[in-house]
């Protein structure tokens, strides 16, 4: 993302503790640092946030391609979720919703989840998901017909406070066993499907199974303060294993099979908070 755009934009909030909610571990480790090793402090759900100072490598920052999660969820009952929201919209107005379902429609960014269980005669029971980087593909990943749990927590927002609103994301699918009695005809294990999560607050959602750190590889002086970072992700169970990805990269994490995608993990001079965009799922099993 261009230096000189930062404080002109509308860029997002902070989602630092959604990234762990991969599989409801009780443990959670989420950690932001700089490569000066400066650092403050801060709290998260379940576990510690060390927020970093402003460190690292003064003066020339690369421009880095901008990114972003474009989303869009669409349920029977006529709600429709985007990034995107009215002024007259409250801020704090949120959504917490679950369900189970079985995947009766895919195209690349794209589910359809009928909630329907296989048991009964529904109607009107389709759910609709969107969710995909604006500038490059990342598949969800889903098989057809394979039953899943989803939970989506989204809340209106204010950038700065009151103004221009906008719409958080937390977007988790786990595989379901067995749905109604019915055996899942793809998959019998409950591991994670797909995780996407834009602009989410910490604190907000449970534990989960990755570590995940920050830290500062450059940042700009100059009136239009920008700071570029790395992300680093371990699984706890594996902690010696890790993956870091700059903007942009897309690679599958050593100790499990998770693709994991850092779309934005930049800071500004407006924001002055953590506030990556990442895509989490289930990495292809090769034959």
């Amino acid at each position: 993302m261009p230096c000189a755009m930062i404080t002109v934009m509308a860029h997002r909030a902070s989602i630092a503790c959604l990234l762990l909610s991969l599989v409801g571990c009780s443990s959670q480790v989420l950690q932001t640092s700089n490569s000066s090793g400066s650092g403050g402090s801060g709290a998260g759900a379940g576990g510690s946030l060390a927020q970093g100072g402003v460190g690292g490598t003064s003066g020339f920052c690369p421009v880095l391609a901008e990114d972003a999660v474009d989303w869009k969820i669409e349920f029977p009952t006529g709600v429709t979720l985007t990034r995107a929201v009215s002024i007259d919209v409250p801020l704090g107005t949120k959504e917490d919703l679950s369900d189970d379902g079985e995947v009766v429609a895919i195209t690349p960014g794209h589910l359809t989840i009928d909630t329907c269980p296989p048991s009964a005669d529904c109607a009107g029971t389709l759910v609709d998901l969107t969710v995909a980087p604006e500038s490059s593909p990342f598949d969800l990943g889903i098989p057809l017909h394979t039953f899943v749990h989803f939970h989506l927590v989204s809340e209106v927002v204010g950038y700065p406070p009151a103004q221009a609103p906008y719409r958080t994301l937390f977007l988790q699918i786990d595989n379901l066993p067995t749905w109604g009695g019915v055996p899942n005809p793809i998959d019998v294990g409950s591991e994670l499907w797909f995780m996407a999560g834009v602009d989410f607050a910490p604190g907000d959602m449970p534990a989960g199974s990755l570590g995940v750190q920050y830290d500062t590889i450059c940042e700009s002086t100059s009136m239009t303060y920008y700071q570029a970072g790395s992300l680093t992700f371990w699984d706890l169970a594996a902690p010696q294993s890790k993956l870091t990805l700059q903007q942009g990269q897309t690679q599958v994490l050593p100790s499990r099979p998770l693709t994991i995608r850092n779309v934005d993990s930049t800071i500004d001079r407006i924001e002055g908070a953590w506030e990556p965009e990442l895509l989490v799922k289930r990495a292809p099993i090769l034959d």
